[in-house]
C-alpha cells in the first residue's frame, strides 16, 4: 500500500463548502498533500469521470447548499421512472429553475438525479483498485429513508415501527388508528438537516403538527419552506402541510419517547462510526421534537450521560451504532442518529447518515472526525 502521506487523494464536492476545507486541514495536520477537488458542477456538465481514476482514494462528498448542482440534479432525475406520483419537472424546466430559498420541492426527482450521478460514478470507478470512503451504493441507499431502514432491519438493527405507506393525511390518520398510534413523525424519504419532518399528535378533537416545514399560500397553491424556528400547526393547517410532505415523498414512523437529561430536555445521539470503531459523539438535546443543533438546540454533557447510563448501558448503545454502522460495510465512515429510552432500556437507530461526520470541534483521543478517516484509510 502506498505511505498515508503519498496517497494521492480526489474528493468530490462543492468547493466552498466547509467540509472540503476541514478535510483539507486533516489532511495538511497529517503531512499528507491536499486532495484534489473535482466539483459537481464540473462533474455533472462534462460527464468526463476520467478525473476520478487518477487517484489513489475517492472521497464523495455532500452535494448539498450549491443551487446550482441541485438545480442539474433534479434535470438529471427528470425521466426516472422511480419518480412515481411524485412532483416531477421537465429536464428543461429545471435547468430554468430559480433560486427560491428554503423551499421543499421536487425531493424525489432530486435524489433520481442524484442516484443516477452515482451510478455513473459507480461504474466509472469499477474495477480500478481505487479506494473509497463510501461506496455511490452506500451513500445512495443511506439517502434513501425507507429502504434504507428496511436495511437496518434485515441486519438486526432497531428502528422505529412504521406505518405502512399512505398518500395524505386521512389515510395518515386511519393508518395510525389502526395501530392506535398517536404521535408520529412524518419524514421525506431524501430529506437531511431536519428538512420536511413533522411531529404529528394526534389527538380526540383534532391535529397539532410541530414542523421545520412553513406552510406558505401562493398563486400556484400552497408551498413549504424550510424554516430553523419550530412552527405549530392545527386543523386544516396542520393536514396540509402533511398533505404535502406525503406528496413529495415520505414515510411516517412511530413517535417514540426520549430519555431526558438533567434539566429535562429530551435528548438523542449522533455517533460517527469510522472503521467499524464508535469513536465521536454528540449528546443533542432539546424541548421540541427535533433535536438537530443547527436549529437552535445544544450539546449536553457527554460525560454526565454515560456516568449517569453506567457502563453497560453505554457500550450496549455503542454496540447498537456499530450494527448499524456493520449494514454498510463499503463505508469507513457513517453517521448514526440514535435514540435512547427513557430509563435508558433500549436504544434504536433513527437514521444513518453517508455525510454525518461534520462535526467541527469534537474530537476522540485529540483527534476530528476527518482525521481519524484519513488513519482509518485501508482498515476495512
Amino acid at each position: 500500500m502506498t505511505p498515508l502521506h503519498q496517497r494521492r487523494r480526489v474528493v468530490l464536492a462543492n468547493p466552498s463548502n466547509r467540509r472540503v476545507a476541514l478535510y483539507q486541514a486533516a489532511l495538511a495536520r497529517l503531512d499528507c498533500d491536499p486532495a484534489r477537488v473535482v466539483s459537481y458542477e464540473e462533474l455533472l456538465d462534462s460527464r468526463d469521470f476520467s478525473v476520478l481514476r487518477e487517484a489513489d482514494v475517492l472521497r464523495i462528498e455532500s452535494p448539498g447548499e450549491d443551487f446550482g448542482v441541485e438545480r442539474r440534479l433534479i434535470a438529471w432525475g427528470a425521466d426516472d421512472r422511480a419518480i412515481g406520483s411524485a412532483p416531477r419537472l421537465t429536464a428543461s424546466a429545471a435547468q430554468r429553475l430559480e433560486f427560491d430559498r428554503g423551499r421543499v420541492a421536487w425531493t424525489r426527482q432530486w435524489y433520481c438525479g442524484f442516484r443516477r450521478l452515482l451510478d455513473e460514478v459507480a461504474a466509472a470507478i469499477a474495477g480500478g483498485g481505487l479506494e473509497l470512503y463510501n461506496s455511490p451504493a452506500d451513500i445512495a441507499l443511506m439517502f434513501d429513508k425507507p429502504r434504507c431502514q428496511t436495511h437496518l432491519d434485515d441486519h438486526g438493527t432497531p428502528t422505529p415501527p412504521r406505518l405502512r405507506q399512505v398518500s395524505d393525511f386521512a389515510e395518515l390518520r386511519d393508518a395510525a388508528a389502526e395501530r392506535r398510534w398517536t404521535r408520529l413523525f412524518v419524514k421525506l424519504f431524501h430529506g437531511s438537516s431536519a428538512s420536511g419532518v413533522a411531529a404529528v399528535h394526534l389527538q380526540p378533537d383534532g391535529v397539532r403538527v410541530v414542523t421545520t416545514a412553513e406552510l406558505v399560500s401562493g398563486d400556484t397553491g400552497p408551498r413549504i419552506y424550510n424554516n430553523l424556528k419550530m412552527q405549530v400547526y392545527a386543523g386544516d393547517d396542520a393536514a396540509r402541510v402533511v398533505d404535502l410532505l406525503l406528496q413529495e415523498g415520505a414515510h411516517v414512523e412511530r413517535w417514540l419517547q426520549k430519555a431526558t437529561i438533567g434539566d429535562g430536555r429530551g435528548f438523542d445521539l449522533r455517533i460517527v462510526v469510522i472503521a467499524g470503531r464508535p469513536r465521536h459523539v454528540v449528546v443533542r438535546a432539546s424541548r421540541s421534537p427535533m433535536t438537530n443543533l443547527h436549529l437552535g438546540n445544544e450539546r449536553g454533557d457527554l460525560d454526565e450521560l454515560k456516568l449517569k447510563m453506567g457502563k453497560p448501558r453505554w457500550q450496549s448503545v455503542l454496540d447498537t451504532a456499530s450494527g448499524a454502522a456493520g449494514a454498510f460495510p463499503e463505508s469507513l465512515y457513517v453517521g448514526v442518529d440514535l435514540l435512547v429510552e427513557p430509563g435508558f432500556r433500549r436504544s434504536c437507530v433513527l437514521e444513518v447518515n453517508a455525510f454525518g461526520d461534520l462535526l467541527p470541534g469534537v474530537l476522540h483521543e485529540g483527534r476530528d472526525t476527518y482525521e481519524w478517516e484519513v488513519l482509518s484509510e485501508g482498515s476495512r
